[in-house]
């Protein structure tokens, strides 16, 4: 429940008392505590996939934010890898290491 309910707030217009985002990184983080690499590897995959596309959605306060964030997103891409053998959610995670790296270059310039 709690991945669906991120899910759906990724997409939900912003809230006057609270961050969507920020919730549903919250509800995400919830959802992996459950969704283990030994039991559920298939979910966890899907978790952590939608847990990337909110990072490309949410803001970072600073610099070092930014690094920390890029370095998450980047072992989440890595850990779907090890967690499943589906082509297609093997390929979403490659896009997102692809547009890390590129993003790793805008971050290193700085």
């Amino acid at each position: 429940a709690s991945h669906n309910y991120a899910t759906a707030l990724m997409d939900f217009p912003p809230a006057k008392n609270h961050d969507n985002l920020a919730k549903a990184r919250g509800l995400f983080d919830t959802a992996l505590e459950i969704r283990n690499a030994d039991a559920y590897p298939f979910e966890r995959a899907l978790t952590l996939l939608n847990l990337l596309e909110l990072g490309w959605l949410s803001h970072n306060e600073d610099s070092s934010e930014e690094i920390k964030k890029y370095e998450e997103m980047k072992s989440r891409a890595e850990e779907i890898k090890t967690l499943v053998s589906d082509p297609a959610l093997i390929e979403k995670a490659e896009e997102h290491l692809q547009r890390l790296k590129q993003l790793k270059t805008l971050i290193d310039a700085k």
